[in-house]
């Protein structure tokens, strides 16, 4: 049973995982012509109760070695000094700044607010409690044309115990670029995701989703695709923007369940299907580490404790290497057995817990 395990596992790990990654290498150097500009690129920022992430965001922006043509705040109704933050580098930034009216509220309704005033063919969403490197934007200019470009934004501590609290996302993002490479993305961020705004305008379908309050991402994914719109996707540092792991583990608990909930609306049977396999998988694990320790066979237990890990660290070592992300790797050991025990976690919580997002219910 530990064979046959190893044998499937295996082979859909290494195919998924190392395999797709070489496919995404042959898709993002396929040729291409035409290129983004920044003079035609609006950067669009909501935020809510960020006075403590924003002092670190603008300065990145002050650094920023090149702007786009044009940069929207938007306040979703901040209850903190946010706006007297932004305010504060009016002088050193050129931004416009908007409020949400009391009637209009949430992430994809104040990037709708932003949308209404962009005079630009691309936009570029942020999150607020990003951070990226000065050469962030420079690097845009070398991106190709397309309708929704994907790109990367990693999770970061310095805290090496938290650190664990990090692999989960990295694992799904690896996950997420070797099926780009074979098929096609299930996941995005709107952390740090860029579209052009005419295949905005007529692939949107927000009345499908306007009532779930998140998921500006993953139900604009899901709409780009369903329009056969071109979708891409870009998984090196130069692009990526980083943000930090939840301080709290109750913080850490909410920000999952809130995106499992916006995962499960979308209705993505693909991605669904990933899952029940995926859960699959887990439960087998842990049923044939019980069954060994059970059996007081020692040998089968280490065959699958230290299998199991080298198995996935050499897997997704050349993306966390990419990312030096070096200390959430070498907690692959003890993921494998939090793992299983956190998803059982998260599906007990799912029907009784109501994620809260900057002070609001999120729960889909």
């Amino acid at each position: 049973m530990i064979l046959m395990y190893f044998l499937f596992y295996g082979a859909l790990t290494f195919g998924v995982v190392v395999l797709g990654s070489f496919r995404y290498q042959k898709k993002r150097n396929a040729k291409t012509f035409g290129r983004i500009q920044l003079n035609d690129l609006t950067l669009i920022v909501p935020f809510r109760n960020e006075e403590e992430n924003l002092p670190a965001f603008l300065q990145c922006l002050r650094q920023s070695g090149l702007l786009p043509k044009e940069i929207i705040f938007v306040n979703d109704h901040s209850e903190d000094h946010s706006v007297a933050v932004v305010l504060g580098q009016q002088d050193r930034i050129p931004f416009t700044i908007l409020h949400l009216p009391p009637s209009r509220f949430g992430k994809k309704l104040a990037i709708r607010e932003a949308l209404e005033r962009v005079g630009t063919a691309y936009v570029l969403t942020m999150d607020a409690d990003v951070t990226f490197n000065p050469s962030y934007f420079s690097n845009l200019n070398q991106l190709p044309q397309a309708d929704l470009w994907i790109l990367p934004v990693i999770l970061t501590t310095k805290n090496n115990w938290r650190a664990l609290l990090e692999v989960d996302l990295h694992v799904i993002n690896t996950i997420n670029v070797g099926l780009y490479g074979w098929y096609r993305p299930i996941i995005a961020s709107g952390a740090n995701l860029l579209f052009s705004l005419d295949a905005f305008h007529s692939a949107d379908d927000f009345s499908s989703h306007a009532h779930i309050p998140s998921g500006d991402d993953i139900f604009l994914l899901r709409d780009f695709r369903k329009a056969k719109k071109k979708v891409r996707m870009m998984v090196e540092p130069a692009y990526a923007v980083y943000s930090d792991v939840p301080k709290k583990l109750s913080d850490f608990l909410h920000q999952r369940l809130r995106w499992i909930a916006k995962t499960g609306r979308v209705k993505d049977h693909f991605s669904s299907f990933l899952g029940v396999v995926q859960s699959l998988f887990s439960i087998a694990f842990v049923a044939l580490c019980i069954n060994a320790l059970y059996q007081k066979d020692v040998g089968g237990f280490m065959i699958l404790l230290f299998g199991k890990s080298l198995l996935e660290m050499v897997c997704y070592a050349p993306y966390f290497f990419k990312f030096k992300r070096f200390s959430a790797w070498l907690f692959f050991p003890v993921f494998q057995f939090t793992f299983p025990l956190y998803n059982l976690l998260l599906l007990i919580l799912i029907p009784f817990f109501t994620p809260i997002w900057k002070g609001r219910n999120a729960k889909a």
